[in-house]
């Protein structure tokens, strides 16, 4: 293993200077970021502003993921396994916060996984909070974005974490959910989809859209503009008593330098 240990998120920060990407993890390297702040990373045309996991093994622990951007998918962290590969990401006691993935094209636009991009890897987020992030545009032509907090293809597990304040303006203020989903102990909370085009309601699943297991889980004060304003998608959970609790948004909740290793 890689080691890249800090001596903690306040003392010691990783700068990309919003001219580069900050880590790439390089393709079968197993590394562990510690006690540091990834800020700053943009990638002007692609993908991973702050980091981008390779088809590599990567755990962050006690780290903060901020201010970051990317032009096209995981303003914060691009954990890549496509084509068949591997990716492996585990975060841990960390904070992604504050990242982005938006372009303004025309005629559309996009951006999706403003804080994570989960590319048909396996991403375990514990003990961490993903806050504040972004993907999308409104306008002008269409609102567009997927996953303000997480967009997820592979495999993600979320245990006693919180998802709060990200947006998004199509699919998925808090999670977009188009692989496997399990949420335990967490909570999903103040995420939007907003979207909105010639006066009429776009945005979908403000805290959740995709299939989802929630168990002793909270998914609560989330807004959509057009439908699923906690969740738009289906819901199983693994408890007698649904272990989750589902409250309305609006409108009400529904069930439907870069640094290579």
């Amino acid at each position: 293993m890689s080691p890249f240990p800090g001596p903690g998120t306040a003392t010691l920060a990783v700068d990309g200077n919003t001219t580069s990407r900050v880590f790439h993890i390089g393709s079968g390297k197993t590394v562990s970021i510690s006690g540091l702040t990834v800020t700053h990373g943009i990638v002007a045309s692609g993908s991973g502003g702050g980091i981008l996991n390779d088809h590599a093994i990567l755990t962050i622990l006690n780290s903060t993921v901020s201010g970051n951007y990317a032009y096209s998918v995981g303003g914060g962290i691009y954990n890549d396994a496509s084509n068949g590969g591997n990716a492996t990401l585990t975060i841990v006691n960390s904070t992604v916060d504050g990242n982005s993935a938006a372009h303004d094209d025309i005629p559309f636009g996009g951006g999706e996984g403003g804080g994570i991009y989960n590319d048909s890897g396996t991403l375990m987020i514990t003990s961490s909070v993903v806050s504040n992030n972004y993907a999308g545009l409104p306008g002008p032509n269409f609102p567009v974005g997927i996953g303000g907090g997480i967009s997820n293809y592979g495999t993600l597990t979320i245990t006693e974490s919180t998802i709060t304040s990200n947006q998004v303006y199509l699919f998925g203020g808090g999670i977009q959910n188009s692989g496997t989903l399990t949420i335990t102990s967490s909570t999903i909370s103040g995420n939007e989809a907003s979207g909105q085009h010639d006066g009429q309601p776009w945005g979908h699943g403000g805290g959740i859209s995709g299939t989802v297991t929630l168990t002793n889980s909270t998914v609560s004060g989330n807004g959509a503009s057009l439908s699923g304003g906690g969740i738009e998608g289906s819901v199983s959970s693994r408890t007698a008593r649904l272990a989750a609790t589902v409250t309305a948004g609006f409108p009400p909740a529904e069930w439907r330098l870069e640094i290579r290793f």
